[in-house]
């Protein structure tokens, strides 16, 4: 949904973002019964027109490449975990493989972190946030804590 709603906030419309409950309680409301996109599409403008819901920002474009950059280095942290896991009953045909995928995941990790880090050096604020959370005890054991802080506040 998120990507959506950046594609029309940087094309210059005004955006909101609303609970989907929100939108389905209003059309129970309002009797509307049928689910079609022309039918969803009325009922969102005529939502809008009557309950004026904020118009959302779009997160700035460092935030947004942060945030994707997290989001990839948790999902190749899951996969470290998850082969870490198979070593343990892996016949040993198959530990070559496993061992060849997790040397590649920790070295993408790394580049992952390089790669934050630049990003975040890059930009004094992020650089602060950043040099603030490396003071903080437990820092090392919760690297995705600190990306998710990092573009949280």
């Amino acid at each position: 949904m998120e990507p959506v709603a950046e594609c029309l906030y940087d094309a210059g419309y005004i955006v909101s973002v609303i609970n989907p409950a929100l939108g389905k309680a209003f059309a129970q409301s309002e009797g509307l019964r049928n689910k079609t996109d022309t039918v969803d599409a009325r009922m969102l403008a005529e939502f809008c027109r009557q309950k004026r819901p904020a118009a959302w920002e779009a997160p700035h474009p460092l935030e947004r490449a942060l945030r994707a950059l997290v989001v990839r280095h948790q999902a190749l942290t899951d996969m470290h975990t998850q082969e870490l896991n198979r070593t343990e009953t892996a016949r040993e045909v198959q530990r070559p493989s496993i061992d060849a995928h997790l040397l590649w995941l920790e070295a993408e990790l790394k580049r992952l972190e390089k790669q934050i880090k630049d990003l975040t050096d890059d930009d004094p604020d992020m650089k602060h946030r950043r040099k603030l959370l490396e003071k903080h005890p437990g820092y090392r054991e919760r690297k995705h804590l600190r990306y998710c802080w990092l573009i949280s506040v």
